[in-house]
């Protein structure tokens, strides 16, 4: 398979525009603007709702395999796969983080790794991703029944 289109349903729109520790985005409010093509699909979200967001890491370069975590030089160098760095082979990030609200196409989130302008891909609630690690077919069911 040599690979497929990804179409961004929208954006990050924040005040973070350069890279930052990943902890120092805690308490961070961001925008998700999606497109109006999209609207529709935001049915249902409400707000207290965590989500899982796929985005770009729009800024990044290059994808070694080796890293330090972190950055961090004084730390092993361990598989980019086994890490959280954003210089990854397809630059796909994901993030946790909670729905605030919503304004028609806007989504006002907290705690979202992306940096301002950074296109996002998918927006899920997280509860259709926890249910599978309990491992109970009750669990599986009722969050792949949509």
């Amino acid at each position: 398979m040599r690979g497929w289109p990804l179409y961004p349903i929208g954006h990050v729109e924040n005040a973070v525009t350069k890279r930052m520790d990943p902890d120092r985005f805690i308490g961070v409010q961001s925008k998700i603007v999606v497109d109006e093509a999209y609207v529709k699909g935001l049915e249902g979200l409400e707000a207290g709702m965590e989500l899982l967001v796929l985005f770009a890491f729009h800024l990044s370069a290059g994808a070694p395999l080796m890293v330090h975590p972190r950055g961090d030089v004084n730390r092993e160098k361990r598989g980019v796969f086994a890490t959280c760095s954003p210089n990854r082979p397809n630059g796909i990030g994901t993030g946790h983080c909670k729905l605030l609200g919503r304004d028609g196409n806007i989504l006002v989130v907290e705690d979202l790794e992306a940096m301002n302008g950074s296109p996002v891909i998918d927006i899920k609630p997280l509860d259709c991703v926890r249910p599978l690690r309990e491992g109970t077919s009750e669990a599986r069911t009722s969050s792949r029944s949509a």
